[in-house]
């Protein structure tokens, strides 16, 4: 499915992608000599998501959250999460700001775009570009609009 197309461009940049099929419980503990993670990234958007992140991230580590949650509740309660002094972190990516100092390392090729951006479409079509990301289309994974000068 498309989460597995965009897996694959994640392990092109170094990222470890585990299915749910494999034993991620095992490898976290595995590469963390049994303490757990020091810091998950949820970036799912899902109770079940939830739940594993709490799973894997040892005692006193954090749980940071770029999935956007749509469920009425989450995989653990604030509970679950105090006794285990875990800081949650959640909230939209500030763009605007880390714009500013991503934009020239992208323009001097040092941080280039390619693999992420698949579309680059007019300005105009914006309401389609966000239909096609919105429905998860097959090769949408970043849409760059480009602006006439």
């Amino acid at each position: 499915g498309v989460a597995w197309r965009r897996a694959a461009v994640a392990e092109r940049f170094g990222v470890h992608v585990a299915s749910p099929e494999d034993d991620v419980s095992g490898l976290v503990a595995e590469v963390s000599g049994g303490t757990g993670a020091n810091a998950v990234i949820e970036a799912v958007g899902s109770a079940a998501a939830h739940a594993a992140a709490l799973r894997l991230v040892r005692p006193g580590g954090v749980i940071s959250v770029c999935g956007v949650m749509t469920a009425p509740s989450f995989g653990f309660t604030p509970s679950e999460c105090y006794d285990k002094n875990v800081t949650y972190r959640i909230g939209r990516c500030p763009a605007r700001r880390i714009m500013e100092e991503l934009m020239p390392l992208v323009r001097a090729g040092e941080l280039p775009p390619d693999g992420l951006v698949t579309h680059r479409l007019p300005l105009a079509a914006a309401p389609e570009a966000y239909r096609m990301f919105a429905a998860r289309t097959e090769g949408c994974l970043k849409v760059v609009f480009l602006v006439a000068d």
